[in-house]
């Protein structure tokens, strides 16, 4: 029967791992909260944990690891020294990557195994990435938001950083951008990859409420850099615009290089009628509210990968003026605001005038639904899902580390899946749910995204063929008829892989609830059924299962360091040892040969 209380979704929940040089930290909260809400859009369908490693010149320690899951998934930040000695550049490098390094402990701690590596922005993340999947065969992908490249500061970078910019693009499985302007001109700089457009996320609102000011409240929200954002050339067109008509407040929200330089600006401009102000630096949740309260938005960007602002603006029912600067024109329509060339004073004083006269014939409500709909976090989440399910192949089968490549499209199950189910399986089957000797008194495991059938390995409840691979992971050595076990394995799948513990494994540990020796011959599987059911050493047998809870033999309880490490070092070599596991790959059919105690043969 089907656990009713199971899932039966056959959607993966893969363990990603989202690598980003930018990320909301306690300097800057909102740096890189786009891909902060990329990484909780994609953790509806995956299980996510997130690594940032960030310089701070004021720590008193080398090395400050951050964890929480106040995001609903997993996040690390590990601060590390900025050093700023003549050899920083080296000093510093080390001790980033130490301290990606470090993160990447504390979440295997919390998730295990990898399934694939998301960079955001490159190059440093991009390298850990890289060395992964030269070392551990982790695929990644690449998300890029970085202005840089349709700026020009790529091209003004040193040939090693651009060098590894295309090593890293190259070596990646995919790259998404967020926007099609940034995908060309990419493509243009010589990074060639398969490509994808994913757009940022923007936070569902509820449908924006009217509001009364009684002055009209014009806001920008950006990083103050200048050259980037131009936000003196604001200030020069509604300072020009309040000489004739002072009904209106412009406010500034954001921080950077220039602040000093645009106030000193804007002191100059209003004389002595102030209507510009600056909030500097605020956290996302602070601007969403506060453009509850405006009426428009004004960005006068020189280039956008895509402007979240805008985004955010028509979420909140504000239309805006924008330049076509590379990204906002992908989503901005006249129904939506008021699209003016990059660099254009006049435009963007006629903009302003025109704006401050009309703001209220735009329907917020429609504004709302727009963008809602056009960039809602489950879309794009499963935007992202998509792309990392043809990449993630390769799955460890069994307790022994085998590694397999499993298509993305093929149907697994589970026989026997007890307290440790795969994590490629779609379904598990289980006789017994609850504790059970031969798991060592735990319950079954049914994680969310699998379906469980409580039922009989020996006669399975599936139909033929129906499966394209099956999983029996220590399993077989516990069933009464081996043949029949087979023979049910080979009707309901195409192929499979069994794994059971070995002649030496069964020699050293001999759990007395396995009732075979399983060893493999040529293409034939050989059970020999047990007479003994004690271990060679009651010692080995507890010292390898140290302050573990076991059913079959005695453990050890000890917090003897010596003994810890001797565990310790048994587990890691056990499955290099000979005959410690027996490991069957099968297809289509199963050539099994029983031996019996009583009559010695098959």
């Amino acid at each position: 029967m089907e656990n009713e209380n199971t899932s039966s979704s056959t959607n993966i929940r893969f363990n990603i791992l989202f690598l980003t040089k930018w990320y909301p930290n306690k300097f800057d909260p909102q740096l890189g909260v786009f891909v902060q809400k990329h990484a909780k859009a994609v953790n509806n369908h995956c299980n996510v944990s997130v690594l940032f490693a960030c310089a701070d010149d004021q720590l008193a320690q080398t090395y400050e690891i951050i964890n929480s899951t106040e995001n609903s998934f997993f996040e690390t930040i590990v601060y590390y020294k900025k050093n700023s000695s003549p050899l920083s550049f080296l000093i510093n490098a080390y001790r980033y990557f130490k301290a990606t390094k470090t993160g990447l402990k504390e979440i295997q701690k919390q998730m295990g195994a990898i399934d694939l590596v998301h960079v955001n922005v490159l190059n440093r993340p991009g390298l850990v990435a890289l060395l992964l999947k030269k070392i551990k065969h982790v695929p990644y992908i690449v998300t890029e938001h970085w202005t840089g490249y349709i700026s020009g500061k790529y091209q003004q970078q040193s040939f090693i950083k651009k060098y590894l910019t295309k090593t890293i693009i190259k070596n990646s499985n995919a790259v998404t951008t967020v926007s099609n302007s940034l995908k060309e001109k990419m493509l243009s700089l010589g990074l060639l990859n398969n490509y994808f457009i994913v757009p940022n996320i923007i936070e569902k609102t509820p449908p924006p409420l009217p509001v009364n000011n009684s002055k009209i409240k014009i806001l920008t929200v950006a990083d103050l850099v200048d050259s980037h954002k131009n936000i003196s050339g604001i200030i020069k067109a509604v300072s020009k615009i309040a000489k004739t008509n002072l009904d209106f407040e412009y406010h500034i929200i954001g921080d950077g290089p220039d602040m000093e330089m645009l106030k000193n600006r804007s002191e100059s401009e209003s004389q002595k009628n102030k209507f510009i102000f600056f909030h500097g630096r605020k956290n996302n949740r602070f601007v969403y509210d506060f453009m509850k309260q405006i009426d428009f938005v004004v960005i006068n960007s020189n280039f956008e990968t895509f402007s979240v602002v805008a985004a955010e603006a028509l979420a909140n029912g504000k239309p805006l003026i924008t330049t076509i600067c590379g990204g906002p024109e992908e989503f901005i329509t006249p129904e939506y605001g008021i699209l003016i060339e990059k660099g254009n004073q006049q435009q963007l004083e006629d903009a302003l005038i025109k704006m401050i006269a009309t703001f209220k014939n735009y329907d917020p409500q429609k504004l709302n639904k727009y963008i809602s709909e056009k960039f809602d976090p489950q879309v794009i989440g499963k935007q992202f899902y998509d792309i990392y399910k043809p990449l993630i192949t390769r799955f460890t089968i069994g307790l022994s580390g085998q590694k397999m490549d499993l298509a993305p499209e093929w149907k697994v199950l589970d026989v026997g899946s007890g307290h440790r189910p795969n994590r490629r399986a779609n379904v598990l089957i289980d006789n017994e749910l609850n504790e059970t000797e031969h798991r060592s008194g735990k319950k079954a495991l049914i994680p969310s995204d699998k379906k469980m059938v409580v039922g009989d390995a020996l006669n399975m409840p599936f139909a033929t063929k129906e499966f394209d691979f099956i999983i029996a992971s220590h399993i077989a050595e516990h069933v009464d008829d081996p043949e029949q076990f087979c023979k049910e394995l080979a009707r309901v799948g195409k192929r499979g892989y069994i794994e059971t513990p070995g002649a030496f494994d069964e020699f050293f540990l001999n759990e007395p609830f396995h009732k075979w020796v399983v060893s493999k011959k040529e293409n034939y599987l050989i059970f020999k059924e047990k007479k003994n059911f004690k271990p060679f050493s009651e010692f080995i047998y507890s010292l390898i299962y140290l302050n573990e809870t076991r059913t079959g033999h005695k453990p050890l309880y000890s917090s003897n360091p010596f003994f810890k490490l001797v565990s310790k070092f048994l587990s890691k070599i056990w499955r290099f040892i000979p005959k410690s596991f027996t490991r069957f790959y099968w297809e289509n059919s199963i050539n099994v040969k029983v031996i019996r105690v009583a009559q010695k043969q098959c």
